[in-house]
């Protein structure tokens, strides 16, 4: 495991806001600057984006595509619709608002 002030310090690196060194980079002498554009594809900003790009629109296509399938068959069969319409028709009845601590994580945290 390691020690919070090792991920700390990490962190400041990561972020430019300390060098490699343990010393902090300047914002007037440039230091930060050459930083960011140094490691631009490595630096902090970018990690959300590349998560985006790469797993949340890939997780919202395969859930479609699956939710189509399901609805497809389930609106198609009239043995699996009349076992699923009373969960469907009370689920749907549900305020979103009310879902929203189920689905998002940490809501319920706030």
């Amino acid at each position: 495991m390691s020690k919070p002030s090792e991920i700390f310090g990490h962190f400041l690196i990561l972020s430019c806001l300390k060098s490699k060194l343990g010393v902090f980079n300047g914002w007037f002498n440039g230091d930060f600057a050459k930083c960011m554009a140094r490691k631009r594809k490595q630096s902090l900003d970018r990690y959300p984006a590349i998560y985006a790009e790469e797993y949340l629109f890939l997780d919202l296509f395969l859930a479609f595509r699956r939710a189509s399938r399901r609805g497809y068959c389930w609106g198609r069969s009239d043995r699996l619709s009349d076992i699923f319409q009373p969960f469907i028709t009370a689920v749907n009845s549900i305020p979103r608002i009310a879902l929203a601590p189920i689905i998002v994580p940490g809501v319920r945290d706030r």
